[in-house]
């Protein structure tokens, strides 16, 4: 080197000091590449758990495998966020903050470190189908026609008291 130090065989030098290499005999100089990787982290949010990795080393440019979540009681999953701005493989940029799919998470093209948070929505009630018939509490389910019917019996029977009552009353 121009300042005198001495650099031994499979010492690692660094690009400025090529420059500065003073060559008295042959020399051969080999490149080593290391490949760079981003770090993404995979954050529970205020509802659930992560129920996958919570964290991965992923090469640049380069897609994440995604992670899964396991929601709390009263609550289902709905999307991820990520804590910067990210571009899919298929173009599309997502802002952070903005809503992320489990199958954008695997499209997305690493070029920094990121936090994918998960977020819940409240679960909603099952669906109950409308068969148009309510059940006694056996297994014998009772028409709309027959309920309906027997409103109108107690109906006709009230007022038919009223009636009553009113005449003997004169």
């Amino acid at each position: 080197m121009t300042d005198g130090t001495e650099i031994k065989a499979g010492d690692p030098i660094t690009p400025e000091q090529v420059g500065q290499i003073v060559v008295a005999e042959d020399l051969t100089l080999t490149a080593v590449n290391e490949e760079i990787r981003y770090r993404i982290n995979y954050e529970p949010g205020k509802e659930g758990k992560i129920a996958g990795i919570t964290s991965e080393d992923v090469a640049v440019e380069q897609n994440p495998s995604g992670s899964g979540v396991t929601p709390e009681e009263g609550f289902e999953f709905d999307h991820w966020t990520a804590d910067v701005d990210v571009v899919l493989a298929d173009g599309t940029e997502i802002k952070a903050g903005e809503p992320i799919s489990s199958d954008q998470v695997k499209q997305i093209i690493v070029e920094q470190d990121i936090i994918l948070t998960a977020v819940y929505r409240t679960a909603s009630a099952p669906e109950v189908p409308n068969t148009g018939s309510m059940t006694n509490g056996s297994d014998h389910a009772l028409s709309n026609n027959y309920v309906y019917a027997v409103i109108a019996a107690i109906l006709i029977s009230i007022s038919s008291f009223f009636i009553l009552k009113k005449s003997l009353r004169r």
